[in-house]
């Protein structure tokens, strides 16, 4: 079996016992559901994740929210689950006793946009390669929202008596707006007792800080000034959303000088040598421009930043001091700036 979804086996079973742990639950009926999801449940992980990925719930694309909506409730229906419309949240029930304490399981349904040209997979369909399976939400959160469901039948399936409500609830912007469950607040109960699955849960269930700054400049490729500078930029074009490391920058330069001969040579030389590892640089000339393209490596900002490589810099840091003045200037500098470690070392 492949050494992913063992994985998320392991982190199935072990939901059953956090599912059990706040009602007292002895541990036979712990054992007894762990055992009852490798029966009957397991298989049916990998192809249900599957089911979900297909669901394009990038930002902005309403009509999916809404399709994956009717297909957990098709799925929350199979199981005998209570299926609830809470807006932007959706309700999966698996009722207590009148009058219960709700356990809430949270999850969400929604994805970061996929950026589909840095994939070497659709990311929209399940690949399994090398004993992986990769797909746009497989952990973060479809896989957990899938385990959830599963492990709910699995404790309703023990037929031990509960003195609790397990409440699931999946949102629907948490990759962007974030505000489905603050709007789900203002006219629902919490839950008595709170899970977030997340990703890499139960170990990892909160993010390191990060923020956003927006910055704004006027006439951003005008330049300012005489220069004596080689290069002006004319575009740039860089990142994928606020919260991933930008994988690839592209930036269209005009040479200046009025004079073409020098213009291959200086175009070669943009790219340093050797490139820093896991970075990409490459140049192609056009005309008297030349478009300059840098590539990194995504990562989650707030959660594995010192795993990425983030082209954006990379490129800032090609062009210190070699650019004309311009707004579009400004902001590779302050990129240049921002894009250094701790230890203010550059190409971070």
């Amino acid at each position: 079996m492949p050494e992913m979804v063992q994985q998320r086996m392991r982190r199935a079973r072990l939901l059953t016992f956090l599912l059990l742990a706040p009602i007292g639950a002895p541990a036979q009926t712990a054992s007894d559901c762990a055992r009852i999801y490798q029966q009957r449940y397991a298989a049916r992980m990998t192809p249900l994740v599957c089911e979900a990925v297909k669901f394009r719930t990038e930002p902005g694309n309403a009509d999916a929210v809404i399709q994956q909506a009717h297909w957990l409730e098709e799925k929350a229906r199979q199981f005998g689950f209570v299926y609830r419309d809470a807006g932007p949240v959706t309700e999966i029930e698996l009722p207590g006793p009148p009058g219960a304490p709700v356990l809430g399981l949270i999850v969400h349904g929604d994805v970061q946009p996929a950026g589909e040209s840095e994939w070497t997979v659709p990311p929209f369909t399940c690949t399994l390669r090398d004993g992986n399976l990769y797909g746009r939400g497989v952990a973060d959160d479809k896989g957990p929202l899938v385990q959830a469901l599963l492990a709910m039948a699995a404790l309703r399936d023990t037929g031990r008596a509960r003195t609790q409500t397990i409440r699931l609830l999946v949102g629907s912007d948490e990759e962007s707006s974030n505000l489905d469950m603050a709007a789900y607040l203002k006219s629902h109960v919490p839950p008595y007792l709170t899970l977030v699955l997340d990703s890499q849960f139960p170990v990892v269930v909160g993010e390191k800080a990060w923020d956003g700054l927006e910055l704004t400049v006027p006439d951003p490729f005008t330049i300012r000034g005489r220069t004596g500078a080689r290069w002006a930029i004319t575009a740039l074009e860089s990142g994928i959303a606020a919260s991933i490391v930008p994988p690839r920058a592209t930036a269209r330069l005009r040479w200046l000088p009025p004079d073409l001969s020098g213009l291959d040579r200086a175009a070669r030389a943009l790219c340093p040598t050797p490139i820093p590892k896991g970075y990409g640089c490459e140049t192609k000339l056009d005309g008297a421009e030349v478009i300059l393209a840098t590539t990194g490596r995504a990562a989650h900002s707030g959660v594995n930043i010192e795993g990425g490589r983030n082209a954006l810099v990379l490129m800032a840091n090609i062009l210190s001091a070699k650019l004309a003045a311009s707004g579009a200037r400004d902001l590779l500098e302050f990129a240049a700036v921002a894009g250094r470690d701790l230890m203010a070392r550059a190409w971070a």
